[in-house]
C-alpha cells in the first residue's frame, strides 16, 4: 500500500498463513535505515514529485548520455580519429540502438531469451565493424535509424490499431522523430564526406599542376641560358 506524503514507494503488511494480520514491516515509520532502502526506488525513477520530477530526470538522463557520447567523441578527434578505435566506438554507441530496436522487434515473435538476442547483436556488430572499414559513423546512425523504423513497422503490423492508442504514441513518436533525424544526420555526414574527399582530390590537382608549371619554367631557363652560352 502507497504511503501519501511520504518518500518511501509502499508500506508492506504481513499476514500468516492463516489470512490473521501480524503487523506492518516499517518502512513507513520504522528505523531510518529501512526508510532510506525504501525510498531508493521513488528517487530512482525520479517518482516523487510527478510529471516535473519525470521529466527533469529525462532532460539529465538526456544531457548525460549526450556529455559521454561527445566527450568520447572530442577524444577520438584529438587522437586523430584512429580507424578501427572510431568504429568500434560507433557500433557501441549507435550500433546498441540498433540492437536495442531488433530485440524488441524479436520479442513479438520470439519467447526465448532477449538478453541472449541482444548480445549475440551486438557481438555480430562489433564483427562486422573489424571485418568492415567502411561502416563509418554516418553508416551506423542510418543502420540505427533503420532498424527502430523496422520496430516501429513490426509493432503497427502485429499490434495494428493498437500502435495508434495514447499509450503507444508516448514510445512510438519519440522513435519516430529519431528515426527522421538519424537518417538526415547520416545524409549531412555522408555529403560533408563526400566534399572533403573532393577538395583533397581537387587540392591534389593544384599541387600536381603547380609542380608541372615549376618543372616546365626550370626548362625553359635551362634551354635560354644554353643559348646565351
Amino acid at each position: 500500500a502507497k504511503a501519501p506524503n511520504r518518500m518511501i514507494y509502499a508500506e508492506g503488511y504481513r499476514f500468516d498463513t492463516a489470512g490473521n494480520y501480524i503487523g506492518d514491516a516499517g518502512y513507513e515509520d520504522g528505523e531510518w535505515g529501512k526508510q532510506l532502502v525504501w525510498a531508493m526506488y521513488r528517487l530512482h525513477f525520479g517518482d516523487f514529485a510527478g510529471l516535473t520530477s519525470k521529466w527533469f530526470y529525462l532532460v539529465l538522463g538526456i544531457m548525460l548520455t549526450m556529455l559521454c557520447v561527445s566527450g568520447m567523441e572530442i577524444w577520438l578527434s584529438k587522437k586523430a580519429h584512429p580507424p578501427l578505435a572510431s568504429r568500434l566506438w560507433y557500433a557501441v554507441v549507435w550500433g546498441s540502438v540498433s540492437a536495442l530496436a531488433l530485440t524488441a522487434a524479436v520479442d513479438m515473435f520470439f519467447a526465448g531469451s532477449l538478453i541472449a538476442v541482444f548480445w549475440c547483436l551486438m557481438l555480430f556488430n562489433t564483427a562486422v565493424t573489424v571485418a568492415v572499414k567502411s561502416l563509418t559513423k554516418p553508416v551506423w546512425l542510418m543502420i540505427s535509424g533503420l532498424s527502430v523504423l523496422v520496430l516501429l513497422a513490426t509493432y503497427a503490423a502485429v499490434h495494428q490499431d493498437a500502435a495508434l492508442s495514447i499509450a503507444s504514441l508516448q514510445l512510438n513518436i519519440p522513435m519516430a522523430v529519431y528515426v527522421i533525424w538519424s537518417l538526415y544526420r547520416a545524409t549531412v555526414l555522408f555529403k560533408r564526406a563526400e566534399n572533403v574527399r573532393g577538395y583533397n582530390v581537387g587540392g591534389g590537382n593544384s599541387e600536381v599542376n603547380r609542380g608541372d608549371r615549376s618543372q616546365d619554367d626550370r626548362n625553359q631557363e635551362a634551354r635560354g641560358t644554353s643559348v646565351n652560352a
